[in-house]
Parts: structure tokens; C-alpha cells; sequence
């Protein structure tokens, strides 16, 4: 497995990946995994009881196989009151910059994370072969911004005494 950053900053998406294993019969091809909301690419690595999750079951079938963590959560960053408010768009623009180096792919999203996958489609259907969207949510969902910027700095500022 190895690790990286794509996309342009503030707003990289941090990326793992896994080649296909080496005892796999066929090469597959790429498949990147989009997390839903409130989860981090961990969502694919593992289950909670601690076996291997889904992307290195794919990875054993062939897949080549990249997870990511959207601008803002996981291991992309820290949680700040500037990437509360990072934007479909932002996402979007990160899962781009992954397809332009790994070239057409299989897209699988959860939640909204199926809804991002198919924003990425809308923007460059050429470098998308699939996608399964797991319980999509609506590719219309309202984006965080200034609004969630602005409960999230009075709640920071109510809890400040704790």
C-alpha cells in the first residue's frame, strides 16, 4: 500500500492505494472508493472488528484500488472552521485530480459520496467506466458553507469553557 496527496491546496484529498495482488488472475483496472459523509476512507480499509474491509478484498479480485479522505477529514487535513466549509466542488476538483493520474475508472461512493461520484461523472464522463452508488444521497444535497461555518464557530465558542 502506498499514500499520497492530490489536488491543489487547502483542498487535497488524501489518497491509499493498493495494486492488484499478486496472486490475482486478471488486472481489473482502477477503482477509487468516495467515502460518505461524516466517515474517512478508513470506512473501505477495515471492518470494525478489525478484518480487512473492502478495498483489499477488491485489491485480492484484481482492482486497483484507491481510497480517499475528502478535503478536511480523515488524514487529509485537521478539522479547522475553514474546511467545515470546503464545498462539493472542492471534493469534486480532488477526485479529478486523482482520475487525471490514474486515467478512466470505476467509481464506488457511498452516501454522499455516491452523489460526489456522480457530480465527477457530470463534469468528465470520460474518465468514469461505472459507478456503484451505494445509498446515494441526492446529487442536489446543500453544501456546508458559510452557514456551517458559522454554527460551528459558535458552537467552538460555546464549548470553550469546558
Amino acid at each position: 500500500m502506498s499514500e499520497r496527496f492530490v489536488g491543489q491546496v487547502p483542498h487535497q484529498v488524501y489518497v491509499q492505494h493498493w495494486r492488484p495482488s499478486p496472486g490475482a488472475k486478471v488486472s481489473r483496472g482502477p477503482l477509487v472508493m468516495v467515502h460518505g459523509g461524516f466517515h474517512t476512507g478508513t470506512a473501505w480499509t477495515t471492518t470494525p472488528d478489525g478484518r480487512a474491509g473492502w478495498a483489499l478484498r477488491f485489491a485480492a479480485f484484481g482492482w486497483d484500488v484507491f481510497v480517499v479522505d475528502w478535503p478536511g477529514t480523515g488524514r487529509s487535513s485537521g478539522l479547522t472552521l475553514d474546511n467545515v466549509a470546503v464545498s462539493a466542488n472542492d471534493v469534486v476538483d480532488g477526485l479529478i485530480a486523482l482520475l487525471e493520474q490514474t486515467g478512466p475508472v470505476v467509481l464506488v461512493g457511498h452516501s454522499i459520496g455516491a452523489a460526489l461520484s456522480l457530480k465527477v461523472a457530470e463534469r468528465h464522463p470520460g474518465k468514469i467506466r461505472a459507478i456503484a452508488a451505494l445509498a446515494p444521497a441526492s446529487v442536489e444535497s446543500p453544501v456546508a458553507g458559510d452557514d456551517a461555518r458559522r454554527k460551528c464557530s459558535d458552537l467552538l465558542g460555546e464549548c470553550a469553557h469546558l
